[in-house]
C-alpha cells in the first residue's frame, strides 16, 4: 500500500505470473539469490526450552557457532534422474475368492486370496469423493513401557513416506497435482493408512500405499524432526492443567498400563530408527482389514484393491494374538488424584465419572448416549446457568471397542482452582440422582429425538459407515445393530435408561481428577 500500486485480483495475479514466469532463467534466479543472500546481513536468533538463564549462551558464542557454520564449503546438491513411477512393475493381482452382501445396506463383504478383509459400500451423497481404510491388526496395543511410541514413529514411513528406491520428496512429486491424500498412524488395536480424495486419483493412492507396504522407509531426517518436535511438545505439555488431568485420568482408568499412558521424554529418548523400522517391517504383514466406502462402484473398486493390495504377501485373516492384550489392570475405586502443575494459568481442570460398558453391549451402550445427552442438559442447568463455577460443561459416553470392560462415562470442565473440588461433587450428586430416579417423561423424548436427528444425519454420510466398517471384523462390530440403531433408540425406555446407568455407576468404578496451578517456586 506504502508503494501505491493497485490491489489485484486473484485472476489478474494468475495473468501476470503466466506472462512473467516463462521468461524468467535459471541464471537470473540463481543471480538475484547470490545477490540478495549476502553474508553479513543476517540475524541469528536462538530458541530454547526452559526458563534457565544460565542455560543461555553467550551472544559471542551464537556468533562464532554461526559464522563457522557459514565458513564451511557447501556442496552443490546433487540432481538424481527423477523417477517416472512410484512403482517399477506392475503388481499381480489377488483376487476375491469369497464374499457377501448386506443387501439392505449395499454393503460387500469378502476374502483376497492373500487373506485381506474387504468391505464396500457405494454411496455418492458426497459427490467425487472416496474413503479407503487399510488396517493392518496390531501396534499401540502391541506396545510395552519399553517401547512406547514406537508405532508413532513407524507411522513416519506414512507420513514422510519413503521407500529404498524413492525418497520423501520424490514421492512428493510424483504425488503432487493428484487430489488423493494418504496417512496413517496407530489406532489403538490396528496401524491404520488411509487415503481419502478423489475416485479419479484413488489408483495413485493406491500405488503408493503398495510401495510403501512392500519396501517403506523411515528416512533419518523424518525421525529426527519428529524427535525434537516430540521434545518440545512435552515440556509444554508440562505447564498445562488439561494435559496433566488427562494424564492422571489415564493412569488411574488403566491401572498405569504404559499403552494408555503419554509418553514421556525419557520413552522418547529410548526409541531408535531401527527398532521402529522393524516394527514396521513386521506390521505391514499383520492381518488386514479393508474398507471402501464413497462414490465408487464395486466393479471399479474391487480391480484397483485387487492389484495394489490383493498383490501383497499372504497373511492370517485372523488377530486372535491380540485378545489376550486387551485387559487393563485398573484397581477398584473410588479412585481419585489432584495434581498440581507449575503453570501461569490461573485455571484448573476438574473431571469426574465411571467406567463403563464395551462397545459390543450395544443395548447399554445406546442407553447410556441417552444418559449423557440428558445429564449435558442438567450439568449446563445447574452447574453452569445456577451455580455458575464453570463456562461450559457436557457429558460424555464412550464405550469401548479396543480393551475389555474400559467404556467411559464422564464430564468435566476448565474451572476456578478455588471450585475445582466442588465442581467434581456436583458433578458425582447430579450422576447419582440420574441413578436413583432415571430420566423424566419429558427428558426421554426430547433425548430420543436428538439422537435419532445425529443418526438420521450421519448415517447419509460416508464417513459414518467407513467408520464402522474399517475395524468391522477385528472389533466385533454388528451391521444388523448398527441398521437397526434408530429403532433401538426409538423403543428405549426410561427403566432401561436408569438400569443401564445404575448398573456401571458404582463405588468401585468411580474416578475423579483435579489439577490445579501449583504454588509459584520461592
Amino acid at each position: 500500500m506504502n508503494e501505491r500500486e493497485p490491489l489485484l485480483s486473484a485472476q489478474q495475479e494468475l495473468d501476470l505470473y503466466q506472462k512473467l514466469l516463462p521468461g524468467i532463467t535459471l541464471a537470473e534466479v540463481s543471480a538475484s539469490f547470490k545477490e540478495h543472500f549476502t553474508p553479513g546481513s543476517f540475524a541469528y536468533v536462538l530458541t530454547m526450552p526452559g526458563k534457565d538463564p544460565a542455560a543461555v549462551p553467550a551472544r559471542e558464542e551464537v556468533l562464532r557457532v554461526a559464522t563457522a557454520a557459514l565458513a564451511k564449503k557447501v556442496e552443490p546438491v546433487k540432481e538424481d534422474a527423477a523417477a517416472l513411477t512410484l512403482l517399477e512393475k506392475e503388481p499381480a493381482p489377488g483376487k476375491m475368492t469369497e464374499h457377501t452382501e448386506e443387501k439392505d445396506l449395499g454393503i460387500t463383504s469378502g476374502w483376497l486370496a492373500n487373506g485381506a478383509r474387504v468391505h464396500h459400500r457405494f454411496m455418492d451423497y458426497k459427490k467425487d469423493a472416496v474413503w479407503v481404510s487399510i488396517a493392518l491388526a496390531g501396534g499401540d496395543i502391541e506396545e510395552t513401557a519399553s517401547n512406547k511410541g514406537v508405532t508413532t514413529v513407524a507411522a513416519l514411513a506414512i507420513n514422510e513416506a519413503a521407500t529404498h528406491r524413492l525418497s520423501s520428496g520424490a514421492i512428493r512429486d510424483l504425488m503432487t497435482g493428484k487430489n488423493i491424500n494418504v496417512f496413517g498412524g496407530g489406532m489403538g488395536d490396528a496401524f491404520s493408512i488411509q487415503i481419502s480424495g478423489s475416485p479419479r486419483d484413488l489408483e495413485a493412492g493406491l500405488q503408493e500405499v503398495h510401495s510403501l507396504l512392500a519396501d517403506g522407509i523411515i528416512e533419518d531426517s523424518a525421525f529426527k524432526n519428529w524427535k525434537l518436535a516430540t521434545l518440545q511438545s512435552l515440556e509444554q505439555r508440562k505447564r498445562m492443567p488439561q494435559a496433566r488431568a488427562m494424564e492422571a485420568w489415564s493412569d488411574l482408568m488403566s491401572g498405569g498400563d504404559a499403552r494408555q499412558m503419554l509418553l514421556t521424554e525419557e520413552q522418547v529418548g529410548a526409541l531408535s530408527l531401527e527398532h521402529a523400522q522393524a516394527w514396521f517391517a513386521r506390521l505391514r504383514l499383520a492381518p488386514m482389514e479393508i474398507a471402501i466406502v464413497g462414490a465408487l462402484p464395486l466393479t471399479e473398486a474391487l480391480p484397483l484393491i485387487e492389484k495394489y493390495l490383493g498383490s501383497l504377501p499372504k497373511r492370517a485373516r485372523s488377530a486372535e494374538q491380540l485378545q489376550s492384550l486387551r485387559h487393563l489392570k485398573r484397581q477398584p475405586g473410588p479412585l481419585t488424584r489432584h495434581v498440581e502443575v507449575d503453570t501461569q494459568t490461573p485455571q484448573a481442570i476438574a473431571r469426574a465419572g465411571f467406567m463403563s460398558c464395551e462397545g459390543r453391549n450395544r443395548g447399554d451402550s445406546r442407553a447410556l448416549e441417552i444418559a449423557a445427552n440428558i445429564l449435558t442438559s442438567r450439568l449446563v442447568k445447574r452447574i453452569r446457568e445456577d451455580e455458575s463455577i464453570v463456562y461450559s460443561i457436557s457429558a460424555s459416553s464412550s464405550p469401548s471397542w479396543i480393551y475389555a470392560d474400559s467404556g467411559q462415562f464422564s464430564s468435566g470442565a476448565p474451572c476456578d482452582p478455588a471450585n475445582a473440588d466442588r465442581v467434581v461433587a456436583e458433578i458425582f450428586q447430579m450422576f447419582q440422582e440420574m441413578a436413583d430416579k432415571g430420566p423424566t417423561a419429558e427428558e426421554l423424548e426430547n433425548a430420543r429425538k436428538q439422537l435419532d436427528n445425529h443418526l438420521e444425519t450421519g448415517m447419509r454420510e460416508p464417513t459414518y459407515w467407513w467408520s464402522i466398517l474399517r475395524n468391522h471384523d477385528l472389533q466385533g462390530r454388528d451391521l444388523n445393530e448398527e441398521k437397526n440403531a434408530r429403532k433401538i433408540i426409538a423403543q428405549l425406555t426410561a427403566q432401561q435408561v436408569q438400569d443401564a446407568f445404575k448398573k456401571y455407576y458404582l463405588p468401585a468404578r468411580q474416578i475423579s481428577v483435579t489439577a490445579t496451578p501449583g504454588k509459584p517456586a520461592l
